[in-house]
């Protein structure tokens, strides 16, 4: 079972649903795109907030959650390393030459 967060609530909603029937949902003009997806924080765009999608879903998040998840990537791939930053450095410079 998977779930939609809209407006303000988890809702149950059929994996078997066809891609009109979920873009029809990222469409939703109540979709509340005025808070943090993440942490309900207010958003503004001035302080550095995002709103963007993700494929068709519509997204929105604080700049403290946006950089929570950039750390959480970096440490995911290793680039907290200097030994692996190092390397993939190196292979990029490999792959432009």
């Amino acid at each position: 079972m998977m779930y939609l967060y809209k407006n303000g609530v988890f809702m149950k909603y059929k994996e078997d649903r066809t891609s009109m029937e979920r873009a029809a949902d990222a469409e939703d003009p109540n979709i509340n795109m005025d808070e943090c997806n993440i942490c309900s924080a207010p958003i503004d765009e001035e302080q550095g907030d995002i709103i963007g999608y993700f494929g068709i879903c519509p997204v929105s998040f604080c700049v403290w959650c946006v950089s929570s998840m950039t750390d959480m990537i970096i440490q995911r791939n290793g680039f907290d390393d200097i030994e692996t930053l190092g390397e993939r450095i190196n292979d990029l410079k490999d792959e432009h030459q």
